[in-house]
């Protein structure tokens, strides 16, 4: 849409309309309701719009859950109408695991509420030997040595590959915590402190540099912010090394951004020319949406209510992003709680859609 850098004006729009006929948005469930307005108003009449997402999924940070709402919406209007249903395609088949797996079984029952079944699969997931391992949130004692342990074993194949800036971002993806907000003692901003605190005391990280917040090499950091002339945007990882490992002949003090590029190459940037970034070997959940990982470490705080925006959507998308192994970590009442309270947010998008069939 060619927003501007303040998201307030558009470059496309009623007055100046998109020059597409097909226009497909990955990620639909990401998307708010103002921001879906705006595209449909500069959609041409005749242009298809596909809309590609998972609706079981966190709705958009912004108001509305759009996707979900025009979902139902359709699903339901085959009462109305025998076109409807051709209008909607879904994709049931998951090649991210296996039907058999313990991550399948466990997210299929967080979508249908079962609780008792949830509950169920977390007691055979104590065992540790399943792909998804839940381990009850102990002592804040006790859960440091924990959370500690699990980290550096995580992060382990990163530190070992930094002199390769195609297996550093390789192994950057094997691992990532998940936290359901940024603040409080398993928020985002206290697990990446003590990640890096970890991973200093293990892998030999400048202390300086740690609590200074200046580059290393190893820090996974994220962009927060579109910057269209470096192609960089807001949930882009990468990862910093050393200038000497990409074969530059900079001094070995020097530091690169590596980022991911077409046919499994990388490019490098500059960290001084970076947009607004911050380091991510912790992410939120809302971030992980639309990445996957081999393995997560999902921290769930031991209260869970509406309120505090723990919900039955949080747990299936943290879930979700794990190809191999989900670890959970919470009490079992934090968790069955959550999948007890389905997000509601009433925009009235759902019940206009319906008026139109029946109209």
């Amino acid at each position: 849409l060619g927003a501007s850098e303040d998201l307030t004006t558009f470059k496309y729009n009623a007055a100046n309309l998109l020059p597409y006929d097909v226009v497909a948005v990955d990620e639909a469930s990401m998307v708010d309701l103002a921001l879906m307005a705006r595209l449909l108003a500069a959609l041409p009449r005749h242009a298809k719009l596909i809309l590609c997402g998972d609706r079981n999924q966190l709705a958009s940070v912004e108001p509305g859950s759009v996707f979900t709402d025009i979902c139902a919406a359709l699903l339901d209007a085959d009462r109305f109408s025998d076109s409807v249903p051709r209008s909607v395609v879904q994709l049931t088949k998951n090649y991210r695991f296996r039907e058999s797996s313990l991550i399948h079984q466990f997210s299929e029952a967080v979508v249908r509420g079962d609780v008792k079944l949830a509950e169920g699969i977390l007691e055979e997931a104590k065992s540790g030997r399943n792909d998804l391992v839940w381990f009850p949130m102990e002592e804040m004692s006790r859960s440091r040595d924990v959370l500690r342990e699990e980290i550096v074993k995580g992060y382990h194949p990163l530190f070992k590959s930094l002199n390769s800036p195609k297996e550093a971002l390789r192994t950057s993806t094997q691992f990532r915590i998940l936290c359901p907000f940024r603040e409080g003692p398993f928020g985002v901003v206290f697990v990446n402190r003590f990640a890096e605190w970890a991973l200093g005391e293990a892998f030999g990280v400048s202390t300086y540099a740690r609590w200074l917040s200046a580059r290393y090499p190893g820090q996974l950091i994220i962009v927060t912010r579109n910057d269209y002339s470096l192609r960089l945007f807001n949930g882009d990882c990468g990862v910093i090394l050393r200038a000497s490992a990409v074969g530059s002949s900079h001094s070995n003090r020097e530091l690169v951004a590596c980022f991911p590029s077409e046919n499994d190459e990388y490019r490098m940037i500059s960290p001084v020319r970076l947009p607004s970034n911050e380091t991510a070997f912790a992410i939120t959940i809302h971030k992980s949406q639309g990445s996957e990982f081999d393995e997560v470490l999902i921290l769930l705080p031991k209260e869970s209510t509406p309120l505090l925006g723990l919900n039955r959507e949080l747990v299936y998308t943290a879930v979700t992003r794990a190809k191999n192994r989900a670890k959970l970590s919470s009490e079992k009442n934090t968790i069955l709680r959550a999948i007890m309270s389905p997000t509601s947010r009433e925009s009235g998008l759902r019940e206009a859609i319906l008026r139109e069939f029946q109209a």
